[in-house]
């Protein structure tokens, strides 16, 4: 899979990838709190794919998101040490839109993640 090629799902799932949860901490506050807020997330889509018989998971663009813009992983403006910026190209990217953006910021992602439909159109479950 050529992740240069793919956009992360609420910073924590990259497009078309199955089962799969990454974390990434906040730059600007402790690491540990968007870590605790992913696996909180993750706990939930587990039990979720358990109460419904699900195996798999993978994040998919509907074709309503297909024409958004792709954006880097992060902006230079929210965190830009050279490392992370000259690795941009052979990063996944984020979208224009939720769920296919990661702000980085905790009061926003604490609401987000917390009131997260496990319902959403951009899951598929098998």
């Amino acid at each position: 899979m050529d992740f240069r090629e793919r956009i992360s799902y609420r910073g924590v799932m990259i497009e078309g990838m199955p089962n799969m949860a990454y974390t990434q901490g906040y730059f600007r506050s402790s690491w540990t709190l968007r870590c605790d807020l992913v696996c909180d997330w993750v706990c939930r889509l587990l039990a979720h794919m358990r109460e419904h018989g699900h195996a798999e998971v993978r994040p998919i663009v509907a074709a309503a998101d297909a024409g958004m813009q792709r954006l880097s992983w992060i902006e230079a403006d929210n965190f830009n040490a050279g490392y992370v910026l000259r690795a941009q190209d052979a990063m996944f990217g984020q979208g224009d839109r939720q769920p296919w953006r990661h702000d980085m910021e905790y009061a926003e992602e604490r609401v987000a993640l917390t009131a997260a439909s496990l319902q959403d159109d951009a899951l598929a479950y098998r």
